[in-house]
């Protein structure tokens, strides 16, 4: 009697972590991917389109152009590509910079993150 309730039990816990993964799998199939678009100066992750995130790049790049013909003295090279995170839509920049959420007022456009 103990083996077969032993089994069943070991057969309920197999059948709960089954749909477990069933259901985790299908609520993550949801989200949108990330993916990265790179120019010379910029790096963008977006889960947005590919062509938003090349668009928001070619932008940066035209930024970039200008204030370098503008102010010819500025230093604009850091290194490394400037990491752009572009949010496609409000609940992902929620989830990335939460605590500005929760105030109130108006709500910023972009943020920048010196590190």
């Amino acid at each position: 009697m103990r083996q077969d309730s032993r089994q069943m039990n070991l057969r309920r816990t197999s059948i709960a972590l089954c749909l477990l993964a069933i259901f985790a799998s299908s609520a993550s199939a949801f989200e949108k991917p990330w993916i990265e678009v790179r120019s010379p100066h910029f790096r963008v992750l977006t889960n947005g389109s590919q062509n938003d995130g090349r668009q928001l790049a070619r932008e940066f790049e035209q930024m970039r152009y200008l204030f370098s013909y503008q102010y010819p003295t500025f230093r604009l090279e850091g290194g490394a590509p400037m990491t752009i995170f572009a949010a496609a839509d409000e609940p992902t920049a929620k989830s990335l910079e939460p605590t500005i959420w929760k105030s109130k007022g108006v709500k910023p456009a972009g943020l920048f993150h010196h590190a």
